[in-house]
């Protein structure tokens, strides 16, 4: 088990190239970003390779996504790659705008907006808390009849602005009103895409956390107090310890729910629910005491702490661990009815 979720070489290697790619995404506009991320091949990268993508599975993207965390990308990109992985698993469909870059592709993981008349099917009503919307040119969503891409251009469609907490990609309302839209995946490919969307927000959380927490070890190794490193205070060393204990879980169980969509083991959907459920409990809380550790400056904005809270906040709020585990624990005693 613990083999099976260690980092690999190849693993370390993608995300160390996604770091650098990152890094070169700094003040660069959103198409810029889509188009520079699309050079290096990771807007595509679980993409069909029949269809220009790389053919990668969710235990390298999960580690994409967790180093676009750790940089605070202003992209959505965890939101992007699911996109492109659905949009080219249908022959016949040409979507390589979505690995390409000339196109942003953004995502509402939840949404009830679809419906069927006279063999067309539209969407109408309002699809929430989705990630860049002002500056998205495709929206995907999936529900009980498949999955399906609508242009945020077509008439009928309009954007309102949400509460902005994450700085770096504006959440936003999308509002349709029978708006036509293309059917890009079955209701299987539904299950399968909230699944892959769960590991990879839950990665990209996991980034953010991790990085502010690496800055709270720093300081208090490095502040003095009373004559001693601020981390020979028993308190301040026990909240570390315990916020290394959460990332190690949020870590070793992202990890091993790529494993399992990979593999599409049985548990496949309750262990992406136990990663994101985790991560929504645990990583607030983790920002919020690297925060504390660095005192009054933690609330400045000379420090980027705040903004990997506002993040993980975000995300956090899309898939509440309250909800996972309510919905998770009717699954389970569901199954266990049939089974007798």
């Amino acid at each position: 088990m613990i083999e099976d979720i260690a980092l690999t070489d190849d693993q370390a290697a993608i995300a160390a190239m996604a770091g650098k790619s990152f890094a070169a995404c700094r003040n660069l506009a959103p198409h810029e970003i889509a188009a520079r991320l699309a050079g290096d091949g990771l807007l595509g990268m679980m993409a069909d390779e029949a269809s220009g993508g790389l053919g990668l599975d969710a235990s390298a993207a999960w580690m994409v996504t967790r180093a676009a965390g750790s940089a605070l990308l202003a992209y959505p990109l965890a939101e992007a790659i699911a996109a492109a992985w659905c949009a080219t698993r249908l022959d016949g469909l040409d979507l390589a705008s979505f690995a390409d870059g000339s196109a942003i592709a953004t995502v509402c993981w939840k949404a009830d907006i679809i419906c069927q008349r006279d063999g067309a099917w539209l969407a109408s009503g309002v699809a929430p808390r989705v990630a860049s919307a002002p500056i998205a040119d495709h929206l995907v969503f999936g529900s009980g009849d498949g999955m399906f891409v609508v242009d945020l251009a077509s008439a009928g469609v309009s954007t309102t602005s949400a509460i902005e907490l994450d700085l770096e990609r504006p959440y936003g309302d999308v509002v349709l009103e029978n708006v036509p839209v293309l059917q890009i995946g079955t209701p299987e490919d539904a299950e399968a895409f909230g699944s892959l969307g769960a590991i990879l927000r839950t990665a990209d959380m996991l980034g953010a956390a991790e990085v502010a927490s690496a800055a709270a070890c720093d300081y208090a190794a490095n502040r003095r107090q009373f004559g001693k490193p601020l981390s020979g205070q028993q308190i301040v060393a026990t909240d570390l310890a315990r916020d290394h204990y959460r990332l190690e879980c949020v870590r070793t169980s992202v990890a091993y729910a790529a494993i399992a969509w990979d593999a599409g083991q049985a548990d496949s959907a309750e262990a992406c629910d136990i990663a994101s459920s985790l991560a929504a409990d645990m990583l607030p809380t983790v920002v919020e005491n690297a925060i504390q550790i660095h005192g009054a400056m933690g609330f400045t904005w000379d420090l980027p702490l705040h903004r990997s809270l506002r993040r993980v906040r975000t995300a956090a709020a899309i898939a509440p661990a309250s909800d996972i585990r309510e919905a998770l624990a009717a699954r389970l005693l569901h199954r266990w009815a049939e089974a007798g």
